[in-house]
């Protein structure tokens, strides 16, 4: 299977296998950093074949210049083992592996992408409440693994509750955080769930969205409509960022210690400098 070129995508546009033809030629039009086509949840059980085929030939046909991610069906189940031949037909750059439960699907994910001296990079999606208790050791497990995410949709029906806003008391923002903080401890990015929001009159509540990730601290957002695109894609830029770390770094330098005062005139020590290290580390891997 083929290395990613960008392993740290800040959006990933996804599309329905079986509906490559009509959604590929809007979305390669966007910017967004990959395309992830679906062979799961936004496929029905009768068009699943006919989803595998089309995929197959994705490479032959030329439809894609973006990296191509594949979301295939759960590790382990009968549909994912007639996922298997697409899989290695396409190549896919990433696969995303939707509803781990276990470090055992890990230890199976990481022997099924090994190929060679090399291994083909993954994202993990934790779909339920059994998954998200046992992510410590998922993620413990998961050497080659790169983006991780919750299922809000599927979490929120084991729950029985709908979908919270921002910055409610709620299960699910609970959840979310304590995702994140197991993700950061593994060195894992967490990239935030895709949202329902991708109207027209929509877009000003998804950008709050947007908004709310980047402060706790995701990496990017899974999008499911070209609208969504352009305010991802401003809302997760690295430039602003790259160029505070990069002054942040140089004022160190300077100061010759390990306080300094930055632009603001409050004071900062070596934790804020490990950290714009760490920023500038993250934008070479990407661009690697």
């Amino acid at each position: 299977m083929n290395t990613v070129s960008n392993p740290c995508p800040d959006s990933l546009l996804v599309i329905p296998a079986d509906r490559l033809d009509e959604y590929v030629p809007n979305a390669r039009e966007t910017e967004a950093d990959a395309i992830l086509f679906d062979l799961e949840d936004s496929v029905s059980e009768e068009r699943k074949p006919r989803a595998r085929e089309k995929l197959a030939d994705i490479r032959k046909r030329d439809l894609c210049s973006k990296d191509i991610y594949v979301r295939p069906n759960r590790i382990g189940t009968e549909e994912f083992e007639r996922d298997r031949e697409t899989l290695e037909e396409v190549s896919p750059d990433l696969v995303v592996f939707p509803k781990v439960e276990s470090a055992g699907e890990v230890r199976e994910i990481e022997n099924f992408l090994k190929s060679g001296e090399s291994r083909t990079p993954y994202k993990i999606i934790i779909k339920s409440i059994k998954g998200f208790e046992n992510r410590e050791k998922i993620f413990s497990e998961a050497e080659n693994c790169l983006l991780v995410s919750l299922g809000y949709e599927d979490l929120r029906a084991e729950l029985g509750i709908e979908r919270p806003e921002l910055d409610d008391n709620n299960p699910l923002n609970s959840m979310l955080m304590e995702t994140l903080v197991s993700a950061k401890k593994h060195r894992l990015q967490y990239m935030d769930a895709v949202s329902r929001k991708f109207r027209d009159e929509d877009i000003e509540d998804f950008k709050e969205e947007l908004r709310y990730g980047k402060e706790i601290g995701s990496w990017g957002k899974v999008l499911i409509h070209p609208n969504q695109v352009p305010p991802t894609k401003k809302t997760y830029s690295r430039e602003k960022e790259v160029e505070k770390a990069r002054e942040k770094i140089r004022r160190f330098k300077e100061a010759d210690s390990g306080v300094i005062t930055n632009e603001k005139g409050e004071m900062e020590d070596l934790p804020s400098l490990r950290q714009a290290e760490e920023i500038l580390g993250k934008e070479t891997d990407g661009e690697n």
